[in-house]
């Protein structure tokens, strides 16, 4: 069995929950990552922030499905809420542990 240490990767890209969506979007494409960790001033892990939930939100109805019908008014619809939530802090859109890890191994 491997140790996580392994498996971890080293250096990431990671935002703070003060940050502005259009960054973490501009963050996101660069680094190719969609999933980044939210961490504090002292780089202590608060979070994550998924690019699927901004999308969720710019796109809310029909995530990823445009009818051909609508699909003009869809991507306008689109984009005016884009522009609506760039300003927007990602702690507005980020999703936080239901746990805590620590250091130290226990048996449970």
């Amino acid at each position: 069995m491997g140790v996580v240490k392994d498996y971890m990767v080293r250096k990431t890209v990671s935002v703070s929950e003060d940050d502005y969506i259009e960054d973490t979007i501009m963050i996101m494409c660069k680094s190719g990552m969609s999933v980044l960790p939210v961490v504090n001033e002292e780089n202590k892990f608060l979070g994550t922030i998924y690019g699927r939930n901004i999308l969720n939100n710019v796109i809310p109805e029909r995530y990823g499905f445009l009818n051909s019908n609508s699909a003009l008014y869809e991507i306008n619809q689109a984009a005016v809420n884009l522009r609506e939530m760039k300003d927007r802090t990602v702690k507005e859109y980020m999703s936080t542990p239901d746990f805590s890890c620590t250091g130290n191994r226990q048996n449970v």
